[in-house]
Order: structure tokens, then C-alpha cells, then sequence
């Protein structure tokens, strides 16, 4: 490794062995001051096989966000909440599947979102529930 500055072999990865040398410039991989996460899963929630298909129960939704979605919003590139088989859920539970992680993840997690077998009264309860939370982290309405 190491070499010419903009040789292959030089931006080809972290040198083997000790630190490179302070004078010498580091190529932008080498700065490790910020954890990135790259997303490599496909995270797919069937919401009627976990939860049922009559959903209105907002603290359950809201044990299950934290569960079952949250400790993987930063791994995965697709978020597929499957509401296959969801027969009737009421705003109380959505907001808190939804609305949640979307004020705590911001756009990033609309962006990986998936909506998978919505009947059109859930997918307008899923649409309603991102935009609270989008306008909560851009200051717009109070928390």
C-alpha cells in the first residue's frame, strides 16, 4: 500500500501495521471520527402475524416500535411494514408505530419506508401519521 497520491494503490485502503505518518495527508476513508452505518438488510415487519388484525391499542404499538423497529432503523435500507391481513387500526395505533420513529429518525426513515398490503383507510393513517412527525423535527409544530 501506500505509493503515488491518486494511484489505485494509494486510495485503495488503510495502510497495514501502524498509523501513517501526521505530515503525510490522509485519504478521506481514513477518518474514523464519525460512525457511519451502512444499510444491508431489509427489515419486514408482518404486522398481522406479530400483532393481529385489529390494531387500537397505542402502547402496544409503541412496545412493539421499540422492540421490533428501532434497534434496526440505522441497518436497514428498506423498512417493509406488511399490513396484509389488517383488518381495521385506529390513529392511536399507527401514530405510535409511525409518527415515533419518524420524529426520531427524521427523513431518513420515510425515505427507507414501505408500506406492503395497506387497505386505503390505513395507508391514509400511515400517510397522516409521517407528517406530524416531520414537522415536529423541522420546528413547525410543538412536540
Amino acid at each position: 500500500m501506500g505509493g503515488r497520491p491518486g494511484h489505485p494503490a494509494a486510495e485503495a485502503g488503510p495502510p497495514a501495521g501502524p498509523t501513517a505518518p501526521a505530515n503525510q495527508a490522509k485519504p478521506a476513508w481514513w477518518d474514523t471520527s464519525e460512525k457511519r452505518v451502512i444499510p444491508v438488510m431489509t427489515l419486514n415487519v408482518a404486522i398481522a402475524r406479530e400483532l393481529g388484525t385489529h390494531l387500537a391499542d397505542g402502547a402496544r404499538a409503541a412496545e412493539f416500535r421499540q422492540r421490533r423497529t428501532e434497534p434496526y432503523v440505522d441497518l436497514a435500507r428498506e423498512i417493509v411494514l406488511d399490513f396484509t391481513g389488517v383488518r381495521i387500526a385506529n390513529s392511536s395505533f399507527i401514530n405510535a408505530l409511525v409518527a415515533r420513529v419518524v420524529e426520531q429518525h427524521g427523513k431518513r426513515v420515510v425515505d427507507r419506508l414501505v408500506l406492503k398490503g395497506c387497505n386505503p383507510a390505513i395507508r391514509v393513517l400511515v400517510e397522516t401519521a409521517i407528517d406530524p412527525g416531520l414537522r415536529k423535527i423541522e420546528g413547525r409544530i410543538d412536540a
